[in-house]
């Protein structure tokens, strides 16, 4: 079942990645989705699409 919040919620997550790489913060996209995940109220279809390989 897709949510409409969803894509909402994948542009906040790339939105935060964005100002963590222009203020120099070491992290990477794939933490930033691992955590997302481990939230309780974390849905499924925002990060599968997400959680790509090689990252």
């Amino acid at each position: 079942m897709a949510y409409p919040c969803a894509h909402l919620l994948q542009i906040m997550m790339c939105s935060v990645y964005g100002i963590c790489k222009v203020s120099d913060c070491e992290i990477r996209f794939k933490d930033i989705v691992k955590e997302y995940s481990t939230m309780p109220n974390a849905l499924s279809d925002v990060s599968s699409p997400l959680a790509m390989p090689g990252l």
